[in-house]
């Protein structure tokens, strides 16, 4: 099974995490988009065989909010769900713990999986960060959880951004680009624009005939095409990179994949390449033991 990880954090020895792809066999971990509930169980399991521990698995329902659950215990009671395959499974888009053998999972298909670790602390968090929980400041707020809730200091924290999609496939609408300079002083960092390559003028009528015209018609003039439009793509892992300093992470503490979901479908599942009928991939951390 490959599994993708981080030097950074790979150092830390009682720190697991890991990024999955859709090998073997595309590889899907997300019941939503399961044809066969019981192939993402059978998936599950191999994952965490893998990993080499008992691990109870922590996902969450996803939907592109702000929300950052602390989980210091293990999660119980109203608003925590039991999946198929005995993972627990919160409402929101981050999770944050400090508690050995809880496994904190993200899943993405283009969407950035963000991992953070504070290694004096030992709190560990994941993070989905699409283009709509990246405008909510959700790796902001995600920080700002583990400061309040565990006495976490911002610049001791280290970062790591797993594969997405990146700016050279990401293409956005203008409005997309509108919700992020409103919201960010950076925001023409994250944004890369293209010229189409439609000529300055292209006549669309032919050349006027010489024959004459009926009585009362004007003869029309040529007409000319617009000139060409911008495409914008949207670079994620920059905005995100840039959140995350403005946050007081380090900037020398953040690494982020150069793989990208949309370029590399044979390794990766890709929402936007693939039309939205894809699996998903999971970015996952846990803490092996409290000291």
């Amino acid at each position: 099974m490959p599994l993708l990880g981080a030097a950074p954090l790979g150092r830390l020895p009682w720190l697991l995490h890991a990024f999955t792809t859709r090998e073997p066999a595309n590889f899907n971990l997300n019941y939503s988009v399961a044809k066969t509930p019981a192939t993402v169980t059978r998936n599950r399991k191999a994952l965490l065989r893998a990993l080499g521990r008992r691990w109870q698995l922590v996902t969450l329902k996803q939907r592109h909010t702000d929300i950052v659950r602390a989980v210091d215990r293990r999660p119980q009671g109203a608003g925590v769900l039991r999946e198929r395959d005995g993972a627990l499974k919160l409402y929101g888009d981050a999770l944050v713990t400090n508690q050995p053998g809880l496994l904190l999972a993200v899943q993405v298909a283009d969407c950035l999986p963000i991992l953070l670790v504070d290694p004096k602390k030992r709190v560990v968090a994941a993070v989905h960060a699409g283009w709509r929980g990246t405008v909510k400041r959700i790796a902001e707020k995600t920080v700002g959880e583990m400061r309040a809730r565990f006495g976490c200091r911002p610049g001791d924290l280290r970062a790591v951004v797993g594969p997405g999609i990146h700016r050279c496939c990401y293409e956005v609408g203008r409005e997309v680009v509108e919700r992020f300079e409103a919201q960010f002083p950076y925001w023409e960092k994250a944004v890369r624009r293209v010229k189409t390559s439609v000529p300055d003028v292209i006549w669309q009528q032919r050349l006027l005939s010489r024959e004459p015209l009926a009585p009362g018609v004007r003869r029309p003039r040529p007409a000319l095409t617009a000139p060409g439009e911008e495409r914008l793509y949207l670079d994620l892992v920059e905005a995100n990179r840039r959140q995350l300093v403005a946050a007081g992470v380090r900037a020398r503490n953040i690494v982020a994949s150069p793989l990208c979901t949309a370029c590399r479908t044979d390794l990766f599942f890709s929402h936007r390449a693939e039309r939205g009928r894809t699996g998903r991939m999971m970015g996952v951390i846990g803490i092996t033991k409290r000291h």
